[in-house]
């Protein structure tokens, strides 16, 4: 091949075919960097899930690598061919220079695979000691965690509950409605049948701090040290939310609608003389609102029930 040919093949064909390549292998260098960095994460992490998840992606990103490790010393393989006519020819020049640029980038190719291969091996070896009784006292700490994380969840929503339940519950007896009452405080006493309990997560943890205390290996016993005194301060938390939530309890079921003096009542409502018996009826009704609508009605009074209740209340007899 005559140099001004090598000139041309260099500038139009050689160059333009490294120079994807380049570009190709920038490209995933930033996805290798940013799997590699997930994937220590992950295997400093000892989580098992995720090292899974960020071996797979390596292992898509090896298959990429590979490629392009392949492409590197094909395209070396074109130029070793190449021979110029004068060594001292810009030809020459031109392909001792491209020769010089391949070999580095192929160099940095090549430590980039051997690197990805490095960090394969050391996940799977990872994922081959979660198995190990160290992995699974990992995990069994990692499971009371999600435990105790769930417990806290649900104690905060029953807490919600029950608080909304005692609001319901000081309108029933405001309103004297005896059987909406019955029916808050029914649904009240099924905080006896809730579970997990706190004696029941008392018992667990206490059953798992004594089992995991028998395998800790030395080199694990300040970690879990720190993680002790976390689910320590998780159960005194769940224990003061159990405290409000009884105390509402109790609360609920101390609730009771008051008897109403039949003859006070009537005065206060301006009630015809001799209804005490109807007034008394009402009083006694499971709503006291329709039962003062009907009273009302019967009577043929002039005010509506609504009105009746607002005496009653001005009366401070509600």
């Amino acid at each position: 091949m005559s140099d001004v040919d090598l000139q041309h093949e260099i500038v139009e064909d050689l160059k333009p075919v490294a120079d994807d390549l380049a570009s190709d292998s920038e490209a995933a260098k930033k996805r290798m960097q940013e799997v590699v960095n997930d994937l220590s994460e992950a295997i400093q992490g000892h989580n098992a899930p995720l090292i899974k998840q960020h071996l797979d992606a390596l292992d898509d990103l090896m298959g990429d690598y590979a490629r392009l490790v392949a492409r590197g010393k094909a395209l070396i393989g074109r130029t070793a061919k190449l021979k110029p006519e004068d060594e001292r020819s810009p030809a020459a020049k031109a392909l001792a220079g491209l020769n010089k640029l391949l070999g580095e980038r192929q160099d940095r190719l090549d430590g980039n695979y051997e690197k990805l291969k490095q960090m394969q091996a050391l996940a799977h070896k990872a994922l081959e000691q979660a198995d190990t009784a160290e992995g699974r006292l990992r995990r069994a700490w990692a499971e009371m965690e999600a435990y105790m994380t769930t417990d806290k969840k649900l104690y905060d929503t029953r807490l919600e509950q029950i608080a909304t339940l005692e609001e319901l519950a000081h309108t029933a007896v405001a309103e004297r409605d005896a059987k909406d009452l019955a029916k808050i405080q029914s649904r009240n006493d099924e905080r006896k049948g809730w579970k997990p309990t706190l004696e029941d997560i008392d018992i667990r943890l206490i059953r798992f701090f004594a089992e995991t205390d028998k395998a800790l290996d030395p080199s694990l016993r300040d970690q879990f040290a720190r993680d002790r005194v976390k689910f320590a301060h998780m159960f005194e938390a769940l224990r003061l939310t159990d405290g409000k939530i009884d105390t509402h309890h109790k609360a609920i079921k101390a609730l009771a609608i008051k008897p109403i003096d039949p003859k006070k009542a009537a005065d206060a409502m301006e009630i015809p003389k001799g209804n005490e018996a109807k007034v008394k009826k009402a009083l006694e009704a499971d709503s006291l609102g329709n039962a003062l609508d009907d009273l009302a009605r019967e009577l043929k009074l002039k005010v509506g029930g609504r009105e009746l209740l607002n005496r009653l209340k001005k009366a401070k007899l509600l």
